[in-house]
């Protein structure tokens, strides 16, 4: 197994730019197309003209000040709108980050109406501006279906919230946009009403859901005309209960079943946060924290000793996993330091044997059950 300053050292040895040799901004705007880029295994995605790379990148925290990572400042941020300051030298470090995933394969871009306020949008948007180029290279994906005062995936919401993305991004066309959560208030007919205007008008391609369980899904379909191409979960080691299902305390049971179901249905799965844990902010199954559950720990053991048998870091272990299930699952990562984003990338190279696919589902499972 290595530890990442051992696969940086890695990387350096072998000639792959590192954080430290990264470009200046100036420099990254022309190289984010123009570059070395190296191939990545790539996604079809039913009912859509649409190739992506197999690992997206997400810009939940893209632009923001480090202060702001935070659980409770960093959630406000992408549900409330209210995030702190862009950090002084966001977009020299945004230019870094998109150019070191695009040169390492990666074309899916995971953004929201409501990240950082609008911050991330507004960066992603700069960069491409920077990178003449960049947008017919890459498949943009955001969100819409909340706002300030909380979810609203009313007609109204989701076309404004839409023409705001389109502002911040400088492009014409959204490749895909999601309904961020479930509104328990949803009308579908008016969701079908504004999908129709937005992909008639040219500035929607595709569309998909986040965060919705099979009738929910349902539900939409009985109005929407266009195919539901995606949807987008949280499902990792740390979060597995889409894939195992019944096996996990019954309070998860909403989302059991939704992994198949999706594979059944043609739609995309991509998975949110797939290298984090549910007991303490920022410490993972690579890092758990000291008051993390018994079985927690355990699994976490199990993990380094199975990152070490495939010669790779606990954190390429952990996409890897997901990469391997046949649904063709995305992990959306959000490293913001490049040697990170190129350690996740490299996952797109490790393939995990059955054997070990299960052993870590068994552990997972058993950290996630609930007593009774």
């Amino acid at each position: 197994m290595y530890t990442r300053r051992e696969f940086l050292t890695q990387m350096a040895a072998a000639g792959i730019a590192a954080e430290s040799q990264m470009h200046d901004a100036e420099v990254s705007s022309e190289r984010v197309v123009a570059g070395k880029k190296q191939n990545m295994k790539t996604y079809q995605v039913a009912h859509a003209n649409l190739t992506v790379s197999r690992i997206a990148y997400g810009t939940a925290t893209l632009g923001l000040e480090p202060d702001y990572a935070d659980e409770r400042s960093f959630k406000e941020s992408y549900t409330r709108g209210s995030a702190g300051p862009m950090a002084p030298d966001a977009i020299t470090k945004g230019l870094k980050i998109i150019n070191t995933a695009y040169e390492h394969g990666i074309t899916l871009f995971d953004l929201a109406h409501t990240y950082g306020g609008g911050k991330a949008e507004i960066l992603f948007g700069e960069v491409m501006k920077m990178s003449p180029g960049l947008r017919n290279n890459i498949t943009i994906q955001s969100k819409c279906g909340a706002d300030s005062k909380g979810l609203n995936s009313s007609y109204e919401h989701i076309v404004s919230a839409t023409e705001e993305s389109l502002r911040r991004l400088r492009t014409d066309y959204i490749d895909i946009l999601l309904l961020h959560a479930h509104d328990h208030l949803v009308e579908p007919d008016e969701v079908a009403r504004a999908f129709d205007i937005l992909n008639r008008g040219g500035r929607v391609r595709y569309f998909g859901v986040s965060n919705h369980t099979i009738h929910q899904i349902e539900l939409l379909k009985n109005s929407v005309e266009q195919p539901l191409v995606v949807n987008q979960i949280k499902l990792g080691l740390a979060s597995c209960c889409p894939i195992a299902g019944s096996l996990v305390d019954a309070r998860y049971a909403d989302f059991s079943g939704i992994v198949d179901y999706c594979r059944a249905s043609g739609m995309l799965v991509q998975a949110y946060s797939p290298l984090k844990g549910e007991y303490v902010w920022g410490r993972t199954l690579i890092d758990p924290a000291d008051d993390a559950p018994l079985e927690f720990k355990q699994a976490a053991v199990l993990l380094a000793d199975i990152a070490k048998k495939y010669s790779a870091t606990p954190a390429q272990v952990m996409l890897a996993w997901l990469l391997r299930h046949p649904a063709g699952v995305v992990p959306i990562t959000g490293a913001t330091k490049p040697a990170h984003i190129i350690e996740n990338c490299s996952a797109d190279r490790l393939e995990i044997n059955r054997q070990d696919w299960y052993a870590l589902l068994e552990a997972a499972v058993k950290f996630q059950r609930r007593p009774s």
